[in-house]
């Protein structure tokens, strides 16, 4: 290798390093990211409660039970 690849692969190893460091998320926006998470979770939460909630008050009701007995349409 001569001396001008070396160059260019010191200078595209040097613009990688320096894109990952300039690209990364700040602390703000990582807590902004994490704070919608936790909210996402907290209404997930709340719609399985109330879906637990629901299905334990069906799972309560009583079904009405027929005495008499369906009737099956005659035919001609």
């Amino acid at each position: 290798m001569d001396k001008n690849t070396i160059t260019g692969l010191v200078l595209i190893a040097i613009l990688l390093v320096g894109f990952s460091f300039l690209s990364r998320p700040s602390q703000e926006q990582l807590e902004a990211q994490q704070r919608y998470y936790d909210s996402i979770a907290q209404v997930q939460q709340r719609e399985a409660d109330l879906k637990a909630k629901a299905e334990a008050a069906l799972a309560l009701t009583p079904l009405p039970s027929s005495s008499t007995p369906v009737k099956e349409p005659t035919r001609r």
